[in-house]
Parts: C-alpha cells; sequence; structure tokens
C-alpha cells in the first residue's frame, strides 16, 4: 500500500505495567519497553491519498482511486518473541471511511472499526471528535494547541523517538490470509513500512474526553495511573509512506525502516 500523506498526527501516552500489558498480547509478542517502562498510546491523525501498490498502474487511475480518512488507534510497542525489530501492535483502530475499514479488517485481520469524525480549527489550535458507530461504544473529542518554533524530529534514543519512530507492524493472521498466501503454520505477521523520521512539535492539550480505553477489555488496568494527563507529541506529518506485509519470520530485521532483504 502507498499513504501519499499521514498528517496532523497527536500522540497521547500513558505509562503501562508491562507484566500487566504483556497479558493483553497475542501469543509471539512480547512488550517493548522504554528505560523499563511500557507505554499505550492514543493516535489522532488523517490518512491521505491511500492506494494499493500495483504494477503499471497509471498515475493519473492511483489518483483517481485514492481514498482518504481520518483515523484513531490504540496501540502499544512489542517486540517478537523470537527476536526481531520493536514496533507497533493495535488493540483497537477507528476509520471514518468504510471501504479502509472493511478492507483492512478483512484482508489483514486489523481491529477497524467505523467511526464518525471531524477535525476543525487552525494548524496552532485543533479539535478532533470521534464517535464510534459499530461494535463496543468509543468515543474521543480532543482539543490541543501547538507551540511555535519548527518541527524537528526526535532525538535518537530519547522516549519521542521510541514512541513515534516505528517501522514495523505486527498482528495476527486471520483466516482470509492463512487460507491464502500464508504459510498454514505462520501465526503473526509484520508490516514494514517506510517514510522520513516524524517532525515533533510540543503540544498541549486544552481539552480531552475518551473512552477509547475503556473499550478494550484489560487496558485501564494495565496502566500506571489511568487518571493521569498523557504525554503529548504532535507532529505536522510525513509524507512518501509506503507499507508491505509478509510472514514473521523469526530474526528478520530492518535498517533505518528499510528490510534488510
Amino acid at each position: 500500500m502507498r499513504h501519499d500523506r499521514w498528517a496532523s498526527a497527536m500522540f497521547c501516552h500513558w505509562e503501562a505495567c508491562p507484566a500487566a500489558l504483556q497479558r493483553l498480547l497475542p501469543a509471539g509478542l512480547v512488550v517493548d519497553t522504554h528505560e523499563g517502562k511500557a507505554f499505550v498510546g492514543t493516535v489522532l491523525l488523517s490518512e491521505e491519498g491511500i492506494t494499493p501498490v500495483v504494477p503499471l498502474l497509471p498515475g493519473w487511475l492511483a489518483a483517481a482511486t485514492a481514498l482518504s480518512h481520518h483515523a484513531v488507534n490504540m496501540r502499544t510497542y512489542v517486540r517478537p518473541a523470537s527476536g526481531g525489530d520493536g514496533g507497533v501492535f493495535f488493540f483497537t483502530l477507528d476509520c471514518s471511511q468504510i471501504l479502509p475499514a472493511v478492507g483492512a479488517r478483512s484482508l489483514f485481520s486489523l481491529p477497524y472499526r467505523l467511526a464518525r469524525m471531524h477535525r476543525g480549527g487552525a494548524d496552532s489550535a485543533h479539535s478532533f471528535t470521534s464517535e464510534r458507530l459499530v461494535a463496543v461504544s468509543a468515543s474521543v473529542s480532543a482539543e490541543r494547541s501547538v507551540d511555535d518554533g519548527p518541527a524537528q524530529p526526535a532525538e535518537a534514543g530519547s522516549l519521542a523517538a521510541f514512541l513515534v519512530e516505528r517501522y514495523c507492524l505486527y498482528n495476527e493472521a486471520g483466516l482470509l490470509l492463512r487460507s491464502t498466501v500464508m504459510p498454514r503454520e505462520a501465526g503473526l505477521w509484520v508490516g514494514r513500512i517506510t517514510h522520513d523520521p516524524w517532525p515533533l512539535q510540543g503540544a498541549r492539550l486544552t481539552g480531552w474526553r475518551s473512552s477509547m480505553l475503556d473499550a478494550v477489555p484489560g487496558l485501564p488496568g494495565a496502566l500506571v495511573d489511568p487518571d493521569a494527563a498523557p504525554l503529548v507529541l504532535y507532529s505536522p506529518g510525513v509524507s512518501g509512506i509506503r507499507f508491505w506485509w509478509g510472514p514473521l519470520e523469526e530474526g528478520a530485521s530492518t535498517v533505518g525502516g528499510v528490510p534488510d532483504r
């Protein structure tokens, strides 16, 4: 898949207990930590210009069929138990367009749900609302302001880099993948993602109401302090995203976000 841009991304994170979080993960994945601390995040963003990567597909046709939508995801950070790069595991993915939600859920077994979403405001002061339309009720309403100054990539080794610089996505293989293109014994798949580092700015929440955590069984109890204010980071976005997937192979690695094979 190709995405033209992930835009206006707001990352909100809470510290979690690694042992409690581990109990919520599928077999084959282990909690990834920064200085011994685990984290759960709610990320709000817009995904623009989504098209499949098809050989010989004319550019005009790809542009004409491209989809864009708003999205909210609940996530944590993991590594394969067998060895490999740190990446993302999604507990939920809410989306404002039905086609991406149904397609990603059917093909990749990702936990997508259709939601009604709205973004508003200027770049420096922005609002985002989402209300899930199917399955377990969940909503979020956020207002934020962004610090002045240029957006810069996170310093290597920092907590900010740990939270946002993720170039792998791990998930359990669903029935469709198991019965078609994946090896029968494969339990997990990995998605490889490429893009430039996220440019980040400091941000503050000026309003926040969310039931997203409560919609994931066991997740509120995994937080160190469910009532704590989240750590907030903001990015104007990244462009030229590529995503491709395959069965998780033991010890497979990436260097700088690009697969080593």
